[in-house]
């Protein structure tokens, strides 16, 4: 399997990881630790030599008490596709972390039935 190569985008959320963590007065060690990894891991994402997934980092967005869309933010490039994918990405994180909030099985399920409604409602209008 060929290992792909490290992306301006994921330089940039290193970037925020260091600026934030720095911050907070935290070293790599703690950082680490709070997500379960080593400051190795940590040292490699802030040099922009390492990708997270997509749940590290919503992990890491949580420990550093961030918006996980505030790591993403703005591509460094991107085409029209790229800027669609990566607002949609980071609506879809920032919509995760919030619903990983709440306890209430019930509430999810409500808060699931009623986004349904919607996107039903506006599909039909959509056909009109």
């Amino acid at each position: 399997m060929t290992k792909q190569p490290v992306s301006e985008l994921d330089k940039l959320v290193g970037s925020r990881i260091r600026n934030r963590r720095l911050a907070l007065g935290w070293s790599m060690q703690k950082l680490g630790d709070a997500v379960g990894l080593t400051h190795q891991s940590v040292q490699k994402w802030e040099a922009g030599k390492g990708s997270l997934t997509i749940t590290r980092l919503v992990q890491v967005a949580e420990v550093l008490r961030l918006p996980p869309s505030s790591l993403i933010g703005e591509t460094v490039e991107h085409n029209d596709d790229d800027e669609v994918i990566y607002a949609f990405l980071s609506e879809s994180i920032a919509f995760t972390s919030q619903l990983r909030r709440i306890k209430s099985t019930k509430v999810k399920r409500q808060l699931l039935n009623m986004l349904k409604a919607i996107a039903d409602e506006l599909e039909v209008e959509a056909h009109s």
